[in-house]
């Protein structure tokens, strides 16, 4: 008998035939979809859209208290995580445009306005909302504190009166 009659020979896949895979667990399947769901919605949300929620009538009647919008973050140049960077953006802020930025008393909060003027333009101050925190008390805001530009009330619900406030689902915001 000769070397090679004495070794099992492995047998190939024969034509047709499937040959079975090893399954995962149902444990390390849902794990990893969990996985991919919160990395996926974690750049999302860095890069891309990020909800908010309106917790003051400073802009009423744009926005009221109880409004759930999204952010658009892209359209300016998302934020590079731990930097004051941005990404290229697609357009700068314009005059009337609806953005979130960082609150410059205090970086932690986020604040909710719109713009009503850009660098070189002359402004009057006529006090129409007294009680609204805005650029009058703490100055301008830096283009790399802004987060990005409200598109969308995707919710809205009337705490006072508990009740949704269907009309005002799905409305774009300019």
């Amino acid at each position: 008998m000769n070397d090679l009659q004495t070794r099992p020979q492995a047998q190939a896949p024969v034509a047709g035939v499937a040959v079975p895979a090893r399954k995962k667990s149902l444990a390390r399947e849902y794990i990893e979809a969990i996985v991919i769901a919160v990395l996926l919605a974690m750049v999302i949300r860095q890069f891309a859209v990020q909800a908010f929620t309106i917790p003051s009538g400073s802009m009423m009647d744009t926005l009221l208290i109880g409004d759930y919008i999204l952010v658009n973050k892209f359209l300016y140049g998302s934020e590079i995580p731990f930097t004051d960077r941005h990404l290229p953006g697609l357009r700068a802020p314009e005059r009337g445009d609806v953005i979130v930025f960082k609150y410059p008393a205090d970086e932690s909060r986020d604040f909710i306005k719109r713009i009503i003027a850009v660098g070189g333009d002359t402004i009057q101050v006529r006090d129409n909302r007294d009680n609204s925190q805005d650029s009058r008390y703490w100055g301008f805001v830096k283009r790399p504190k802004i987060r990005g530009k409200a598109f969308l009330i995707y919710w809205s619900w009337d705490g006072e009166r508990h009740w949704l406030r269907w009309r005002r689902l799905g409305h774009y915001l300019p």
